[in-house]
C-alpha cells in the first residue's frame, strides 16, 4: 500500500513538474491511435440524436495549417487545447506525437488575445497558464497597470528566452500595431480589426495563428477562415461530448464533463438560436446576428423556378409578368450604390427578392442608366420606387436640389421616367418587420400554410452577405434587447433596404408620390 502511495505521489510531482507530457488530446473512445475511427451516437437534453466523430483536439493539434481554427462548444477544453499548443511552442517541449512541420527550432515571440483583462485574463487565463506551463519555465513576467500580468519570459530548451505577451478585445486595434511575432492565439472570437492589426506582425516571420472559440460573434470568421478555400487554412468543429468524462491512461484520472453536467447545460439555453453554437461549435446561428431565424436553405431560392413560356413567365429566371415590382436604392456619394428589385407574388403576398446590384464609381445618371436597361431588357414595368430617406433629401450645389431631384431629373434625360419615395426610416421597427417576414414555425416541416413570407434568389451574394453579416454593435447574451442598441455600422446597405421594403405595405398598387423634404424617422 505505502509504495503505491508512493507511486501515485511521483505519477503527481511529474505531472507538476512538466503538466504538458501528461496532456490528453483523444475524445471518449479513443486509443491515441485511432481518431479517424472514433465515432459515437449520442442524445442530447431534448432526446434529438446526433453523431460524433474524431478527436478535433488532436486534429488540431497536427495540422499542418498556418492558419488553424478550433470551433467548439462551450466547456468542450478549446482553451486547454490552445494553451497547451502555446506552451509547447514557447517552451519547445514538443511530444513525440508532435510533427516537425510545426515546431519552431529556436525561442520565440507570440500574442495572446482573449476577450477582456478582468474575466478572460484575471479568472481564465492566468489560471490556465499556472496549470499548464512546466514548473518553472516561467523566468519573468510584468504586470499592467491594472495589476494583472499581461507579459512574460518563457525559458526554452534551446537556452534562449521566448515571450508573449496578453491583449483584450476590449483594448483598442491600433494598440496591437508595431509587433513582430511568431504565433498568436484568439481565445473566443477576435474583432476583425484585432485580427489584422496582428496579422501585419506576423509577416516578418510568416508566423502562424491559432482560434480557439465557441462561434457566436464574428460572422466574418465563416467566412474567411471556417470556409475558406486556402489549403494553408484549416478548421475543426469540437461538439461538447467529445469532452465527455474519459480516461486519461497517462495519469490513471478521469478527463471530462459527465452526461448529467451536459444535459443540465443544454437544459439551461433558452434561446434556440445559440444552441448549435454553445453545444455543437456550429456557424449556423450566431448570438450576434441580428435576424437568428435566416436560414440560407429556407430563405433563399433558385430562380430557374420560373421557366420561359411558363405561369406567365417572359424570360426564364425572371418573375412572372403579371407580378407586381418593387425598386429600392440606397444611393452614395463616397460608397457604392446599393439596389434591390422586389417581386410580390399575388396569391399568397410573399416577396421574392431577385435582382440586386452595387454599383461602384457611378454617376447618378450612370445608375438610373443601368436600371432603364435591365428592367427593358426584362420587359419589367415597376409600381413603385423608394429611395434611402437620408441620403435622398441631401441637398447638393447653389441651387440646393436633392439627391432625389437629381436622380429624377436624370431619368428624364435618358428618356425613362421614374419618381421615388422616401423609404420609412424606423430601423428599430423595420428590423422587426423584416423578422416578422422571415419568420416560419422551425419546429414543423415547410409547408405552403408554414414557410417565411420573404425569400431572397440564391446567387444575390451581397444581400445574402449583408443579412447573415447583420450583427448587434457589442454581443449581449439573451433574447431581449434594448431597441435602442445599434448594430455595428457594417453590411447594412441591403439591410437598409429589407427595412424601407417591410415598412412600405406594399401590396402592388402604385403609391403617391412625396415631394419635399423626405421622412424622417427616429
Amino acid at each position: 500500500m505505502q509504495k503505491k502511495i508512493r507511486i501515485e505521489r511521483e505519477l503527481k510531482e511529474r505531472q507538476k513538474r512538466n503538466p504538458l507530457n501528461y496532456y490528453w488530446p483523444h475524445a471518449p473512445g479513443c486509443d491515441g491511435k485511432s481518431c479517424n475511427e472514433v465515432k459515437f451516437t449520442y442524445k442530447d437534453y431534448y432526446g434529438t440524436e446526433y453523431e460524433v466523430e474524431g478527436c478535433p483536439q488532436y486534429q488540431f493539434h497536427t495540422s499542418k495549417a498556418t492558419t488553424r481554427g478550433l470551433f467548439g462548444s462551450n466547456r468542450s477544453g478549446k482553451t486547454v487545447a490552445g494553451v497547451v499548443e502555446m506552451a509547447i511552442h514557447l517552451t519547445g517541449h514538443y511530444p513525440e506525437w508532435w510533427i516537425d512541420e510545426k515546431k519552431w527550432n529556436k525561442a520565440i515571440k507570440a500574442r495572446f488575445f482573449t476577450t477582456d483583462f478582468k474575466k478572460g485574463v484575471g479568472e481564465v487565463l492566468q489560471d490556465k497558464i499556472a496549470e499548464w506551463f512546466p514548473e518553472g519555465a516561467i523566468k519573468d513576467r510584468e504586470k499592467n497597470n491594472a495589476g494583472i500580468y499581461d507579459k512574460y519570459w518563457i525559458k526554452h530548451e534551446s537556452g534562449k528566452i521566448s515571450s508573449f505577451d496578453i491583449m483584450t478585445y476590449e483594448q483598442q486595434a491600433r494598440m496591437g500595431e508595431g509587433w513582430s511575432g511568431h504565433m498568436a492565439w484568439y481565445d473566443e472570437c477576435p474583432p476583425e480589426s484585432h485580427r489584422i492589426a496582428t496579422l501585419r506582425g506576423l509577416t516578418d516571420f510568416f508566423g502562424w495563428e491559432v482560434f480557439t472559440a465557441t462561434p457566436v460573434s464574428e460572422p466574418y470568421l465563416y467566412d474567411e477562415i471556417y470556409a475558406s478555400k486556402d489549403p494553408d487554412v484549416e478548421c475543426f468543429t469540437m461538439d461538447i461530448r467529445h469532452n465527455l468524462v474519459r480516461p486519461n491512461p497517462l495519469t490513471k484520472d478521469s478527463i471530462g464533463l459527465t452526461e448529467e453536467a451536459i444535459q443540465r447545460y443544454e437544459r439551461s439555453i433558452k434561446d434556440p438560436g445559440e444552441f448549435d453554437a454553445r453545444i455543437h461549435g456550429k456557424f449556423k446561428y450566431l448570438t450576434g446576428r441580428i435576424w437568428k431565424i435566416w436560414d440560407r436553405p429556407i430563405h433563399t431560392f433558385n430562380r430557374n423556378i420560373w421557366k420561359k413560356g411558363e405561369k406567365n413567365c417572359l424570360f426564364t429566371g425572371q418573375p412572372p409578368r403579371h407580378w407586381p415590382r418593387i425598386f429600392l436604392i440606397d444611393p452614395h456619394d463616397e460608397k457604392p450604390h446599393a439596389l434591390l428589385w422586389v417581386a410580390l407574388e399575388p396569391e399568397y403576398n410573399r416577396y421574392f427578392v431577385y435582382r440586386e446590384a452595387l454599383l461602384k464609381n457611378c454617376s447618378f445618371t450612370e445608375v438610373v442608366r443601368h436600371i432603364r436597361d435591365v428592367e427593358v431588357e426584362n420587359r419589367e414595368k415597376i409600381a413603385v420606387r423608394i429611395m434611402d430617406p437620408n441620403f435622398g433629401p441631401k441637398t447638393q450645389g447653389y441651387n440646393r436640389r436633392t439627391v432625389r431631384d437629381d436622380f429624377e431629373e436624370a431619368s428624364m434625360n435618358i428618356g425613362y421616367a421614374m419618381s421615388f419615395d422616401f423609404g420609412n426610416d424606423n430601423k428599430a421597427r423595420g428590423r422587426k418587420a423584416v423578422e416578422e417576414l422571415m419568420w416560419y414555425d422551425t419546429t414543423q416541416p415547410i409547408s405552403i400554410i408554414n414557410r417565411p413570407k420573404i425569400q431572397v434568389a440564391g446567387d444575390l451574394h451581397e444581400c445574402i452577405y449583408h443579412i447573415e453579416h447583420y450583427v448587434w454593435d457589442e454581443n449581449k447574451h439573451g433574447t431581449e434587447r434594448d431597441p435602442r442598441e445599434k448594430p455595428k455600422d457594417i453590411a447594412t446597405d441591403f439591410n437598409d433596404l429589407l427595412h424601407y421594403l417591410s415598412l412600405s405595405e406594399f401590396n402592388g398598387e402604385p403609391a403617391e408620390v412625396v415631394h419635399g423634404p423626405g421622412k424622417f424617422y427616429a
